[in-house]
């Protein structure tokens, strides 16, 4: 994945012995254009031993759209988005992204940094770097003599331009993460509220059928079994009204990772003819407006 973050030259200095004075400043984070206050609730993000910066993840991935969990009997952290669920676990120096295993940072030579993720005053710190690559974001780091300042954009600034109305909502099955045989790509057309503008009105969307609440997942650190994750898989990431819609994109390694928690088996990959039920609840300033879509596999 190409890495998105750009570093300016005062930040070079972080990778001299010297820099242990850059340990001594505050930080100063920003989230898709809003300050975020750093505090002891959300942690404090810190330069490493290896001199690396690590922030906490969840309140950047909560402010990117991600959906975070903690598990207390497998010490892991998850985080989704739409495809992709990246799990962490303490004193890895890698993550596991839709079962595959990528390192947190790559050494020129190609081998794996020793950079961990650490659980530090009960959060979860990453290496920044990893916002940047693994998540894809955009991420600016300048130093000064006061200051670390951490700007992360997100992927999508572009989706909410100021004018733009709701003209289709779009759910989208990738045909490349499926053999051929079982799913094509399609687009439904919805117009729930047309008369509106929509414009920076939130929305959550839920898969209520089929029912994949009461899931589990390969231990894919210890190879120890499984690890219930509840309805992960049924939601669908919080998003704001944007001409493009919404996509929830499902993958064939997710039906490989996850199985029915009572049942014991895997789940099955969808058919043609079978339906997937959307609940969409509009949050607009007079009440919640709620819309039930029937999207039929092709």
């Amino acid at each position: 994945m190409k890495n998105k973050m750009i570093i300016s030259s005062l930040a070079l200095l972080m990778l001299l012995p010297t820099s242990a004075m850059a340990k001594e400043r505050q930080f100063k984070l920003t989230i898709k254009n809003q300050p975020v206050t750093i505090n002891k609730e959300i942690g404090y993000p810190y330069i490493n031993k290896d001199e690396r910066t690590m922030v906490p993840i969840r309140v950047i991935s909560e402010n990117l759209g991600y959906q975070v969990d903690w598990n207390q009997d497998s010490k892991m952290t998850t985080i989704k988005k739409d495809d992709k669920l990246i799990a962490l676990k303490n004193e890895k120096n890698f993550a596991v992204i839709n079962n595959k295993k990528v390192p947190l940072g790559v050494k020129p030579d190609g081998t794996w940094e020793k950079t961990s993720v650490k659980i530090k005053d009960d959060r979860t710190y990453v290496p920044l770097r990893f916002i940047a690559e693994a998540m894809n974001e955009k991420v600016d780091y300048k130093i000064d003599k006061d200051f670390h300042y951490i700007n992360i954009s997100g992927t999508d600034n572009q989706a909410n331009q100021k004018g733009e109305k709701l003209v289709r909502d779009r759910i989208e099955i990738k045909q490349k993460n499926f053999p051929k045989d079982y799913l094509q790509g399609f687009e439904l057309e919805i117009d729930p509220i047309k008369d509106k503008d929509l414009i920076g009105v939130p929305y959550q969307i839920e898969l209520i059928s089929p029912k994949y609440t009461n899931l589990e997942m390969k231990d894919v650190f210890e190879n120890k079994g499984y690890i219930p994750i509840g309805d992960k898989f049924a939601k669908v990431t919080d998003e704001t009204i944007n001409p493009q819609g919404f996509i929830h994109s499902l993958t064939a390694d997710m039906f490989k990772v996850y199985r029915d928690a009572k049942t014991k088996k895997p789940i099955a990959i969808p058919k043609s003819g079978d339906i997937f039920r959307y609940k969409i609840t509009f949050n607009l300033p007079e009440g919640q407006q709620i819309q039930i879509i029937d999207c039929i596999m092709p």
